[in-house]
């Protein structure tokens, strides 16, 4: 199917924070690498951060080409802008389902991200 997409769609995906879709249609518009790539990372801190799905994570950081170090410092850098503007809940302690524990944000990266082998 090939579907025509107008920035009233990009608009709807991002009030919506469907970040993945959103990158889609912003490729497809022919946004700037620089639009596409904040996107891109929207998407990622979504998927890590927000949803805590590591598989999910090192599926886009592939699929947009993020290498395993740069997706790191953007989720600490990003984790610390929460932390000092007080809005830490994002980055506090869950439970993680795949190991039965409970982490931090920055414990989660450490544990399911920095070990991954290579992401490309």
């Amino acid at each position: 199917m090939n579907e025509t997409w107008t920035k009233d769609d990009l608009e709807k995906e991002i009030e919506r924070q469907n970040f993945v879709r959103a990158v889609e249609i912003a490729a497809s518009l022919g946004l700037s690498t620089n639009e596409v790539r904040d996107l891109q990372f929207e998407a990622l801190w979504q998927m890590a951060a927000l949803n805590r799905n590591a598989g999910g994570t090192k599926i886009l950081a592939q699929a947009y080409g993020v290498p395993k170090q740069e997706l790191i410092k953007f989720l600490e850098d990003k984790a610390a802008r929460f932390r000092e503007n007080g809005d830490a809940k994002v980055i506090s302690t869950h439970f993680d389902p795949a190991t039965g524990k409970y982490f931090t944000f920055e414990g989660w990266v450490a544990f399911h991200i920095e070990k991954w082998k290579d992401n490309k």
